[in-house]
């Protein structure tokens, strides 16, 4: 519950335009990997906590950066640098930071200012967010915990992870997470 994701656009000049955080809630393992619910937040000062490395080595582009907020103290503690999109980018263009966007729009010389994007939105990556739910289920003294999250969960506002416009595709990738998990 203690780990943050904050995305990052930077200009030619090393200028941030953009950014995005939000909440790791629950992964997969239990005890470190892929989101598989997270919240989208507004804590700009991760930003500003990581910003000495993007500027030390003149960044341009996107990022994404993993962090750990330190129960002793508050503070966060960098656990990685993705210098690329991330897995569920999407996540934030429907909170409304489309990053891919401020980037076509920096490519042809158009200004990028950081937007307004939903707080409080959810995300459910749904195989590992299962995953997750199943054990807590497995354990007998959080099964009410579990549950409830689980109610909590299909009641908030949520992302969606797939465009079924696309439906072939949106099959295809559900199939592969369904047939990767069943093999791990």
């Amino acid at each position: 519950g203690n780990m943050r994701s904050v995305a990052l656009l930077y200009d030619a000049h090393s200028q941030r335009r953009m950014y995005f955080t939000s909440h790791k809630l629950l992964q997969w393992p239990l005890d470190g990997g892929i989101c598989a619910l997270g919240r989208s937040t507004e804590e700009p000062e991760l930003a500003d906590f990581i910003e000495p490395f993007f500027q030390h080595w003149r960044w341009q582009g996107v990022a994404e950066v993993e962090l750990k907020i330190d129960a002793r103290d508050g503070k966060p503690r960098l656990i990685e640098i993705n210098p690329r999109f991330w897995g569920n980018t999407n996540f934030a263009v429907q909170a409304g930071a489309n990053f891919a966007l401020g980037v076509c729009r920096l490519l042809q010389g158009e200004a990028v200012t950081q937007p307004r994007y939903a707080v409080g939105l959810n995300y459910v990556n749904w195989v590992p967010y299962l995953r997750c739910v199943v054990a807590g289920l497995s354990e007998q003294a959080s099964r009410g915990e579990a549950l409830a999250n689980f109610r909590d969960t299909l009641g908030r506002p949520r992302a969606k992870n797939t465009d079924m416009r696309d439906w072939r595709l949106s099959i295809a990738k559900m199939a592969m997470e369904i047939r990767g998990a069943r093999h791990r």
